[in-house]
């Protein structure tokens, strides 16, 4: 019953794919590593949008870093872009999460991916296209959002 169920899921979620390619930002993490979207092509990418004040990002990290560590193998990348005013409080989440993936803050991704509320994940192909958008996080879309990860991988 639960592989019929996910499969409707899974066919429902896949008849609101787009196809839109995505800016080649440049990004740095709270760490001060550099880098592109453009090195993540080969990926499965999940950008999500957060900020420490935040009841449901804060909600959705654990489950986030559970995903990563299930996937990451298989080819999935997370980054965490914190919108927090002050660098240090996405900083002292990050490491009392004991986040494993990239922890962005305050850059320019925000706008230029017309994310206006939070939290935001957006999935990315392999290609470098934006294919789902989530918003907002509730009990129920680790399911939805697990089922977009497993069809981008394949």
């Amino acid at each position: 019953m639960e592989d019929e169920s996910n499969r409707f899921l899974a066919d429902a979620l896949k008849r609101q794919f787009t196809t839109k390619a995505i800016p080649d930002l440049q990004m740095e993490s709270i760490e001060g590593r550099r880098f592109r979207l453009a090195d993540f092509r080969t990926k499965v990418l999940v950008v999500n949008f957060w900020a420490t004040w935040c009841v449901p990002c804060r909600q959705e990290m654990p489950f986030l870093e559970r995903l990563y560590q299930k996937y990451k193998n298989e080819g999935l990348e997370v980054l965490a872009v914190s919108t927090d005013d002050d660098r240090s409080k996405a900083r002292l989440f990050a490491a009392s999460a004991k986040l494993n993936f990239p922890v962005i803050n305050q850059d320019t991704s925000q706008e230029a991916f017309r994310v206006d509320s939070i939290p935001t994940n957006l999935f990315i192909d392999r290609r470098g296209n934006l294919r789902y958008r989530m918003t907002g996080f509730e009990e129920g879309d680790e399911r939805a959002m697990e089922i977009v990860i497993r069809e981008l991988l394949k």
